[in-house]
């Protein structure tokens, strides 16, 4: 669509998937020594963002 070629999407996808994770992972470490909040209430959160994402994007189709 853009002019790049199909071959090399799979490569841009594993690139920024590799590079976002650890972005991701670096922040929640940061986040982590930060606060004091316990693990299993970080493990709550992600479930709630993720229910959250699921149920937006079932009601925006």
């Amino acid at each position: 669509m853009v002019g790049i070629s199909s071959g090399i999407y799979p490569f841009f996808i594993s690139i920024f998937q590799i590079l976002f994770l650890s972005i991701g992972n670096i922040i929640g470490k940061k986040l982590n020594k930060f606060s004091k909040i316990p693990d299993n209430i970080w493990s709550v959160l992600a479930g709630i963002l993720l229910i959250s994402i699921s149920i937006i994007k079932f009601i925006s189709t």
